[in-house]
């Protein structure tokens, strides 16, 4: 019963971290001037329109994962470099500081395990999209910074990367370096 209760809350932490996740990220494109995501009906706080199977599975079982990502666009932005990191860094600062205010209250009140859980997903979203690849945050942050000639070069490769990332998933390399990193994230 403890180990079905346990899965259940994993299952609803990861929810709502990919669901803050991507809304924030939409949010950050919106303020800029992107009306992509409004316009499609997914900048909302509703997880059915963040849900992506592939990745919720991942992140239960493997630890990491994804959700289905926001739409936005640099179209409008001001300035399209400086946008774009805006948009794909937030969620990653946000996810780090909600990691450490939920890891507060877990230590505070330790018979609340949803906040451990809330926890430990929003650092493992977090450094996950640091990770340079497609469509990871990461990738288009390394993007906005590379000239054009070169992020042309790289999105030459974004897929036999992204199915080398998913392979190393699965055979449990990554996790322990993401790990590490993950307890540094947290306080």
């Amino acid at each position: 019963m403890v180990y079905i209760l346990g899965f259940i809350l994993k299952a609803v932490a990861i929810i709502i971290v990919t669901t803050v996740f991507e809304f924030s990220k939409g949010i950050a494109s919106y303020m800029q001037g992107d009306m992509m995501a409004k316009q499609q009906r997914k900048l909302s706080l509703n997880p059915f329109k963040h849900f992506e199977p592939i990745g919720f599975i991942l992140f239960l079982f493997i630890g990491y994962g994804w959700a289905n990502p926001i739409p936005t666009s640099s179209l409008h932005y001001k300035d399209r470099k400086k946008g774009t990191i805006i948009t794909y860094l937030t969620p990653i600062i946000l996810s780090v500081v909600l990691a450490n205010v939920f890891n507060l209250i877990y230590q505070t009140f330790s018979y609340l395990i949803i906040f451990n859980y809330l926890s430990q997903f929003f650092a493992r979203i977090a450094v996950f999209n640091i990770i340079p690849v497609y469509p990871l945050a990461g990738s288009w942050i390394l993007k906005a910074l590379l000239n054009p000639n070169s992020a042309m070069k790289y999105s030459f490769y974004e897929k036999q990367v992204q199915w080398a990332l998913i392979f190393f998933l699965f055979l449990g390399l990554l996790n322990p370096i993401l790990n590490e990193i993950v307890n540094f994230v947290i306080w």
